[in-house]
C-alpha cells in the first residue's frame, strides 16, 4: 500500500492527550502536541503499529528545501505506548535517507522498522533504540537485485519479514517474480532469499485474480472470477455458480474455495481468517453517489470453511481489518451524512460477537491500524493520533 496524505473531511480537533476507561487505556496526541513537536499534519501519516501494539510509526514528508536536496523527504516518527499512560508516551524521529517512501514493516520485537522506497528499489533499516537508517540495499545499474514492485512488505506470524515483487539479473531483466524474505541483519544482495515463486501461483489463476492478500510465504487469500474448465479437480468438487467470484485460500498451490458470492466488496485476512463482505446484487446509483448494495453481508470464515456472520442487520459495514494472528476483526460503520465513523471489534474466543469500541463512536474519518496480537489500535484523522486496547 502507498501512503497517501488523508483527505479531511471534517475540521473537528479533540484537545485531549489522553484517558483512561474502566475497561482499557486510550491515549491521544492531539494537534497542539503534534505542533509543539513542528509536526505539519498535512504531510503525515500512521503506517504501522508493532506486534503488541505498544510501537506505533509514521512519516512526514519534509518541507525543508535544504533537505531535499540532500536526498532527504521523509522522516519517520516513532511512538511508544509501551508506558500506557499519557504522559509516558515517548516521541522520536528519524530521517530517511530517500525522495519516495513506499512502504514498512516492524519486526516483532518492535526495535527494527524495514522500509521500501524509490519505487521498491532501496530497503532501509531504522533501528529504534538508537534511531539510526541504515540503506540495506538499493539498485545500481550492471548489479543483480530484487524490486518490491506491488509495494507490498510485511512481517509474517512467523516473525520473518516478507517482500512482493522480483527478482532482476544484471542487465535488469526479470528473472522470476517472487516473494522473498528480507533479512534486516545483512547488507546488499544477500539480504533477499526466494521462498516463493509467485509466476507460478500466477500460472494457476490467470488473470482471474481481482484481490490477492498474502498472509504468509507461499499462502494467501484471493478473490476472483474461475473458470470451470481450469480445473477439472476443483469444477468436479466445488459446485460454485457460473458467473460468481470465488473466495479462496491459496496454501503452496493447494487451492480451497471458501465462499462464491456475484460480489465481493471489502476484505482483510489473517493467518487463518478473513473477514470479508458480499452481496448479491449492486443498486443502480445516480451520479455522484456511491454504489450501494442488496442485503449486504459480512462474515469470518477460516480455512476450515467454520463461518459467522457479524453483521446482524444487513448494514453495509465498511473499512474492516483482521489481526495478522486471526483472533481480532474490526469493521465500521460509515455515516456518509455526517462523514463520521464508528468501529465495532469482535474476539475469536467470543465467536466474533461484534460490540462497539466506544472510544470510536462517531467520530471523524480516519486511518486505522491494528495490532497483529489484536490487543491494540491507533488510528489518525488527519488531527489527532488515538491509541487504544482492546480486551
Amino acid at each position: 500500500m502507498k501512503f497517501v496524505r488523508l483527505t479531511v473531511l471534517v475540521l473537528l480537533a479533540v484537545f485531549v492527550f489522553g484517558l483512561t476507561t474502566a475497561n482499557a487505556t486510550t491515549i491521544r496526541i492531539t494537534q497542539p502536541k503534534l505542533k509543539a513537536l513542528k509536526i505539519s499534519i498535512l504531510r503525515f501519516g500512521i503506517m504501522n503499529i508493532s506486534q503488541n501494539g505498544n510501537i506505533v510509526t509514521a512519516y512526514e514528508k519534509v518541507s525543508d528545501t535544504k533537505m531535499k536536496q540532500k536526498g532527504t523527504v521523509y522522516k519517520l516518527w516513532v511512538f511508544d505506548f509501551s508506558g500506557k499512560t499519557r504522559d509516558s508516551v515517548k516521541i522520536s524521529e528519524v530521517l530517511l535517507p530517500c525522495t519516495a517512501l513506499q512502504n514498512a514493516a516492524l519486526t516483532h520485537d518492535g526495535k527494527t522498522c524495514l522500509i521500501t522506497a524509490e519505487r521498491g528499489s532501496k530497503f532501509i533499516k531504522v533501528d529504534i533504540p538508537t534511531k539510526k537508517a541504515t540503506v540495506l540495499f538499493e539498485h545500481k545499474k550492471g548489479q543483480e537485485g530484487f524490486r518490491c514492485d506491488t509495494g507490498v512488505i510485511q512481517t509474517y506470524p512467523d516473525g520473518k519479514i516478507g517482500a512482493s515483487g522480483y527478482f532482476y539479473d544484471k542487465k535488469d531483466q526479470i528473472i522470476c517474480k517472487a516473494i522473498a524474505y528480507v533479512d534486516p541483519t545483512k547488507t546488499g544482495y544477500s539480504i533477499f532469499q526466494k521462498t516463493f515463486d509467485t509466476t507460478k501461483f500466477e500460472n494457476v489463476i490467470g488473470n482471474n485474480a481481482d484481490y490477492v492478500e498474502w498472509v504468509d510465504a507461499g499462502k494467501c487469500f484471493w478473490v476472483g472470477k474461475m473458470k470451470k474448465s481450469n480445473d477439472p479437480k476443483i469444477a468436479e468438487k466445488y459446485k460454485f455458480k457460473e458467473g460468481n467470484k470465488v473466495l479462496c485460500y491459496y496454501d503452496r498451490g493447494k487451492t480451497t474455495i471458501l465462499d462464491e458470492a456475484p460480489y465481493f466488496i471489502h476484505f482483510s485476512a489473517g493467518k487463518d481468517k478473513i473477514i470479508y463482505t458480499v452481496s448479491e446484487k449492486a443498486l443502480e446509483r445516480k451520479e455522484g453517489e456511491f454504489t450501494t448494495y442488496a442485503n449486504p453481508k459480512t462474515y469470518v470464515i477460516d480455512i476450515n470453511k467454520k463461518r459467522v456472520q457479524v453483521n446482524q442487520n444487513d448494514r453495509l459495514y465498511q473499512y474492516l481489518t483482521m489481526s495478522k494472528n486471526g483472533s481480532t476483526a474490526i469493521m465500521s460503520d460509515l455515516s456518509l451524512k455526517s462523514t463520521t465513523v464508528s468501529y465495532y471489534y469482535g474476539k475469536a474466543v467470543n465467536n466474533f460477537q461484534m460490540r462497539p469500541i466506544h472510544e470510536q463512536a462517531r467520530v471523524s474519518l480516519n486511518q486505522l491500524r491494528l495490532s497483529e496480537y489484536g490487543n491494540a489500535y491507533v488510528t489518525w484523522d488527519g488531527f489527532q493520533i488515538t491509541w487504544g486496547e482492546l480486551k
